[in-house]
């Protein structure tokens, strides 16, 4: 049995807030949650190692969980490899040794949003914690650069309660930021010593039930990331998160449109109230052309010429903040403009749609999804946004030609 000595790793007890949310306000705010993984299994979506210490301990478990989180929940849902800079989200969370409460950083990653690593990374020159939390604060364009990602992303997270059902309930829809205590070590299970506080924030991403819980960690173990917990280990505060998606401007339009015809209807329906009250003639029923259905407005995409295609995808672009000269070229060069357009490959799998998504590498972009256009530009803008131009590097040569 292996019982290291305490120490803190960066975790600080929270002191949770009347104005904090938990489980159910996600959904009250923004809708019913998609689950995502329906076994609470995530170990396949995990992103690349990256330790919290190096030449210094950086105090920063709470930064580098939380951007795994939003990492693998990114790679989830839009496919591919996320890679976002855990010494900026310490920064931006003001996190200094000893640590810091993890509320306090996810709420700093949700008003400021997140930075590529490649922008600012965590290198081996690094030999002190204040070289690694500078330059604090972040310098304007490396601001600008973070802010970016919520334009595209709002960011959401709410406490759950730490009993095993709540766990694999809630694993159905993001990995869990978990408290623990780090590390005392059983055979091939960690456990928490009785009487022993918890000063580590890491990520839960799955379970064998009645096993262990399954631990993805800034701190390696014989070289991996992954620790089993027993199935009684009792997590201190849990916590669950959720990406979701900015309404398009094509979408604000339309409800905006909806409100003020709801808000016409009912100016009118007051009148006939005050009307009949008074006793005078009622007023006509209400207009036909404010209840009827409204005529489909013209599209603000057209896909049907090569010409419209070029402009359609300059448009949605332009929503994301990417270069829309650079979305065309890339969708020249990987399907000639074709939206129907189908590649299969050596072995057998088939790239498909205007920006050729792959059903292997991205089987959560349905044939449905690739094949339309609309669809399959907007997710090449986010994964853009997200740093990852790289996935089309097969056409590259192509996209200054064209």
């Amino acid at each position: 049995m292996e019982y290291n000595n305490p120490k803190n790793y960066g975790f600080l007890e929270p002191t949770i807030q009347p104005k904090d949310w938990h489980e159910g306000k996600i959904e009250l705010k923004f809708g019913a949650q998609q689950v995502l993984q329906e076994n609470g299994q995530w170990d396949t979506f995990l992103p690349e190692t990256e330790a919290q210490v190096k030449k210094t301990e950086t105090s920063n478990c709470t930064g580098f969980a939380t951007n795994n989180a939003l990492e693998i929940i990114m790679a989830r849902r839009f496919g591919g490899l996320y890679d976002y800079s855990d010494r900026a989200t310490g920064i931006l969370a003001e996190t200094r040794p000893p640590g810091n409460d993890p509320n306090k950083v996810i709420e700093a990653v949700r008003d400021n949003g997140l930075l590529p690593e490649a922008d600012l990374p965590f290198s081996d020159d690094i030999t002190s914690p204040d070289q690694y939390y500078s330059p604090s604060p972040l310098p304007s364009a490396l601001l600008t650069k973070c802010k970016l990602f919520l334009k595209t992303y709002t960011i959401a997270h709410e406490w759950v309660t730490n009993d095993p059902a709540s766990l694999m309930r809630n694993l159905k829809y993001s990995p869990l930021g978990v408290s623990v205590f780090a590390w005392a070590k059983d055979g091939d299970l960690y456990y928490k010593p009785a009487g022993e506080k918890d000063n580590h924030w890491t990520l839960c991403v799955g379970y064998k039930e009645n096993e262990y819980w399954l631990i993805f960690d800034s701190y390696t173990d014989e070289g991996s990331p992954i620790k089993k917990l027993r199935w009684d280990y009792q997590f201190g505060y849990v916590k669950k998160y959720s990406v979701i998606d900015q309404p398009t401007p094509e979408q604000i339009s339309i409800l905006q449109k909806i409100l003020a015809k709801l808000a016409e209807v009912l100016k009118l329906l007051f009148l006939q109230s005050e009307q009949i009250k008074q006793n005078l003639p009622v007023i006509d029923a209400i207009p036909n052309e404010l209840i009827a259905p409204e005529t489909k407005p013209k599209t603000l995409y057209e896909w049907d010429t090569k010409e419209h295609i070029k402009a359609s995808i300059k448009k949605i672009a332009l929503e994301y903040g990417v270069d829309g000269q650079l979305a065309c070229n890339v969708a020249q060069c990987e399907s000639g403009l074709d939206i129907r357009a189908v590649r299969t490959n050596t072995n057998k799998t088939k790239d498909r749609g205007l920006y050729q998504w792959n059903n292997y590498w991205h089987p959560e972009i349905t044939d449905e999804i690739a094949f339309d256009p609309e669809q399959a530009t907007r997710l090449f803008c986010k994964a853009v946004k997200a740093g990852n131009l790289s996935w089309w590097n097969s056409s590259k040569k192509c996209w200054n030609i064209v």
